[in-house]
């Protein structure tokens, strides 16, 4: 569904400075100013019902990339890990010190099938065990965010540090 998300990561954006909205909250990539915010709970029941889910979604987040910062992954509607991906990494977020932070992503939920080679990638980001890398076998069809803004708790000014090449080529996410 969201054609071209790693192709180019190796980019530096121009919108990858953070700015602070407020001295609690720090915001990355397209500003928004909040509005109704959909907890995260209630975005399989809206895909279900109208087959989308757009506008701003409260989760928590469980990790983020730790190569570039080009996708977290956050809390889902049972607990389960779902991926946030920055839409057309045109921005970072901070890749470490972001676990347990509340966020608000600005954007729009969807059901993706993530292919072997990407859930690969995606755990080679997160620096997990080759093991755990080598055990996936099979594509899997899960709920995901792509993100044109996200806003995420404390004042992070700075956070987001220096982002290495990272080449997501070849990935059609």
């Amino acid at each position: 569904l969201v054609a071209g998300c790693f192709l180019g990561c190796g980019h530096t954006p121009e919108t990858s400075a953070p700015a602070t909205v407020a001295a609690e909250w720090t915001a990355y990539g397209e500003p928004f100013e909040r509005g109704s915010l959909t907890p995260v709970s209630e975005v399989p029941a809206l895909l279900a019902t109208t087959g989308e889910a757009a506008g701003q979604f409260e989760v928590e987040i469980v990790e983020t990339c730790t190569k570039m910062g080009c996708w977290m992954s956050v809390n889902g509607p049972a607990g389960e890990p779902v991926m946030v991906y920055m839409k057309d990494h045109a921005f970072f977020v901070p890749k470490s010190g972001m676990a347990g932070k509340k966020a608000i992503i600005s954007g729009y939920a969807y059901n993706d099938t993530v292919s072997v080679e990407l859930q690969k990638h995606l755990l080679e980001d997160a620096n997990r065990s080759q093991d755990e890398i080598d055990a996936i076998t099979e594509e899997k069809y899960e709920l995901a965010f792509s993100a044109s803004g996200v806003q995420i708790e404390g004042d992070l000014e700075g956070a987001a540090g220096d982002h290495d090449d990272h080449d997501h080529d070849g990935h059609s996410h």
